[in-house]
């Protein structure tokens, strides 16, 4: 059931992450800053998933050979790979254009410095 609803939010994260196009077109510093701070929020709700695997593996651990624990451990991993295909290829994605777009812009800010610079030598 889980890999299921993680190929759906993933089949519809994609599908809207398309539809919006370039995200970072005209984005502000403010909205940057927010997206930021969404991601950090959702990293750290994610926290949780990690002290719940230390957990069912403790008890696995202990000899406490339990199917609870077995589907446990199961479910926190198809969630982890929900989010590794869903959440994290969204914020990879974003960052790469970010990237993107920084060099872009650093380039012909020091390609305009270059030219200033000859101009002057004249």
């Amino acid at each position: 059931m889980v890999k299921t609803i993680g190929r759906n939010v993933k089949n519809t994260a994609s599908s809207a992450y398309e539809l919006m196009g370039n995200s970072g077109k005209g984005s502000s510093d403010g909205d940057l800053s927010y997206y930021g701070l969404l991601v950090a929020d959702v990293c750290d709700k994610c926290q949780l998933f990690d002290q719940w695997l230390e957990c069912a593996q403790k008890l696995r651990e202990n000899g406490e050979r339990c199917r609870t624990a077995d589907e446990l451990i199961m479910e926190i991993h198809n969630i982890g790979n929900i989010m590794r295909e869903a959440f994290v290829e969204i914020v990879l994605r974003d960052v790469e254009m970010l990237l993107d777009r920084y060099i872009r812009k650093m380039r012909k800010s020091f390609t305009q410095l270059s030219w200033d610079d000859q101009e002057a030598d004249d």
